[in-house]
């Protein structure tokens, strides 16, 4: 980078701004500008929440926890909060975020007396922000038209994020169109919760550091309208963050399935209709309705006449062809499907009908004891028994997770299953722990789990500690690994694993 735009992304602090071009504070900042400006330049020197709070010893430091969540960020570990009233009475809160550190290669945990020291000694500084309270949308528009127009004379035009509508900088025009559409976060590429009614938005990248501004008009009549700014770095997972939570999960379905084709080679069914009808079942399959259905009518009349322990491989191979589900327009299509024996259940909240996964049951009862048997478990735990979308393992899933995992554990040789069942297991124990601080909402009774926490988070962090023993290098062992660390730090998880609302 070059001109003012690079030096201030290395300085930041309007103060330290000199060779970088004429100083904001030349152009008669307002007092919120001018607070937001400065306040957002400490992001510049990271460093951990001791460091902060050495620099801020008047801040409100608070670990993270369910009820303190704002604004729907999760991934945090601690927040240090300021409030204060600007010159013109108007009040201001600066909320500085701090998040675990990023893992050694070798994912080793710290040890268990560690504690709740490594919070303030480990949790690095990942993001700032800022928000004052605006009577009406006419002052705020123009408080956040005066603060865009602040941090542009720094960081230069506007500029759109990944995942935007149009990339690059947007000119005049564009901006002009997507207010006036109300489209205005979508072309610049936030989003955050609730930015759908954000307006007079403005987005800066900085080396490493990204910058945004707006008005907050609200969702609603009863939402309070705010005029907002924040920096944050990538680790912060400010991007987006209504899907920072479950880091592993896209990594994990990019990850080859194999347990079909291993069904498959185990059912022993002619290459033909073998081949057919893998290429229904696999990931990524496209296939149309007719085809699908006379493939699965060949291949379960060929499974007629096998054994036990082939046909329930060659079940579990239907299992994975069938449709998912359909909506309720189409439940003329369920007829033929079972014809041939597949189970459907409606779901009044998808408004449709589920595919039940009853040949999965069947199978299990075909080889109980045999390698389908043991996939069926394995996939089951994944889906914490929830494999029809309806809480088909109930709220508690969670235990069954822990019970069924640690009875398939017992015998388990393969290493890389061994490793795996840890990690599950671990994510039931530390439901339990999430529960007991307030993660299930209305759903859950916190005060039922309390008791079982303290055992439940010693469990849990010996799980993850034996499987990352065994895995270091696969995406559920350095999520494990974060949730261990979280464990160990005293912090609760973000989220549940196994627990289940059907409502």
């Amino acid at each position: 980078m070059t001109g003012r735009t690079g030096c201030l992304a290395l300085l930041l602090i309007p103060m330290m701004m000199s060779g970088c071009g004429d100083s904001p504070r030349a152009a008669a900042l307002g007092p919120l500008e001018e607070r937001v400006v400065n306040e957002l330049g400490a992001l510049r020197s990271g460093g951990s929440a001791a460091d902060w709070l050495r620099a801020h010893p008047a801040d409100s430091f608070v670990p993270f926890a369910p009820g303190r969540v704002t604004e729907n960020l999760r991934s945090w570990c601690a927040r240090a909060s300021a409030r204060d009233t600007l010159p013109g009475r108007e009040p201001v809160v600066r909320r500085a975020y701090f998040y675990p550190p990023e893992p050694s290669s070798s994912l080793e945990l710290p040890p268990d007396a560690a504690g709740p020291d490594l919070v303030r000694r480990d949790c690095r500084l990942g993001a700032i922000w800022i928000e004052s309270p605006v009577a009406d949308t006419s002052d705020g528009s123009a408080k956040a038209e005066a603060l865009r127009e602040a941090l542009g004379r720094i960081f230069g035009p506007v500029r759109a994020g990944q995942g935007a509508l149009t990339g690059g900088v947007l000119n005049k025009l564009q901006k002009r169109a997507a207010t006036r559409l109300g489209l205005e976060h979508l072309q610049l590429g936030v989003s955050f919760f609730g930015s759908a009614g954000w307006r007079t938005i403005g987005r800066w990248e900085a080396d490493s550091i990204t910058v945004v501004s707006a008005f907050d008009a609200g969702l609603g009549p009863t939402q309070p309208r705010r005029v907002l700014a924040m920096a944050y770095f990538p680790h912060s997972n400010f991007t987006s963050p209504l899907h920072e939570i479950r880091v592993d999960t896209e990594e994990e379905e990019r990850s080859p399935d194999t347990s079909v084709s291993t069904a498959a080679r185990l059912a022993g069914i002619e290459a033909p209709i073998t081949t057919a009808v893998l290429g229904g079942a696999l990931p990524g399959a496209q296939t149309s309705d007719s085809v699908r259905l006379a493939t699965l009518r060949g291949w379960l009349a060929a499974a007629q006449r096998l054994d036990s322990a082939r046909q329930a491989a060659a079940r579990f191979v239907a299992d994975a062809a069938a449709p998912r589900g359909f909506e309720r327009k189409d439940s003329a299509a369920l007829g033929p499907y079972r014809a041939l024996g597949f189970e459907f259940v409606y779901s009044e909240l998808d408004g449709g009908y589920n595919y039940t996964h009853n040949m999965l049951d069947q199978a299990l009862r075909l080889d109980p004891g045999g390698p389908i048997g043991e996939m069926i478990r394995l996939r089951e735990l994944r889906a914490g028994f929830n494999l029809n979308g309806m809480c088909g393992g109930g709220g508690e899933a969670f235990r069954k997770v822990t019970r069924d995992g640690e009875a398939l554990l017992s015998g388990a040789k393969d290493p890389k299953l061994q490793a795996e069942l840890h990690f599950l297991i671990g994510d039931g124990y530390a439901d339990i722990v999430a529960l007991a601080a307030g993660e299930g909402d209305e759903y859950a009774d916190t005060v039922a789990y309390l008791p079982q926490a303290p055992e439940a988070r010693r469990k849990a962090i010996d799980h993850y500690r034996a499987g990352l023993s065994i895995d270091h290098g696969s995406p559920k062992a350095r999520a494990s690994w974060l949730e261990a660390w979280r464990l160990i730090a005293g912090l609760p998880p973000t989220t549940t694993h196994f627990f289940c609302v059907y409502d």
